[in-house]
C-alpha cells in the first residue's frame, strides 16, 4: 500500500531524473532540446544538426584537444527526444 509520503518521494525522484535527462538531451550550442541529433566521432557528444554545422573543426565540449573524425545522425537521441 502506498502512503502519501511514498508517492511524494516517487514524484520527487521522477522530477530529478527528468531534469537530469533534460540536461543530457540539450544541445550545448543552443541550450534547447536537440533537434535532428548529430553526434561527433570519436567523443559521441550530440548537438542539433543545424547548430553543429558551424563548428566542424572541433567539438565544442572537447575543444581543440580532440579533432572530430566525422559526424553521424544519431537516431537514438531523436527517439529519446520523442519519448521525453
Amino acid at each position: 500500500r502506498h502512503t502519501k509520503e511514498t508517492v511524494q518521494r516517487g514524484l520527487e525522484e521522477f522530477r530529478r531524473k527528468k531534469e537530469s535527462m533534460s540536461k543530457l538531451l540539450s544541445c550545448r550550442l543552443c541550450h534547447r532540446s536537440i533537434v535532428e541529433a548529430v553526434s561527433v566521432v570519436p567523443c559521441g557528444h550530440s548537438y542539433c544538426r543545424t547548430c553543429r554545422k558551424g563548428y566542424e573543426p572541433e567539438c565544442s565540449q572537447c575543444g581543440p584537444k580532440r579533432k572530430p573524425e566525422g559526424l553521424y545522425r544519431n537516431v537514438l537521441v531523436d527517439q529519446a527526444m520523442e519519448l521525453f
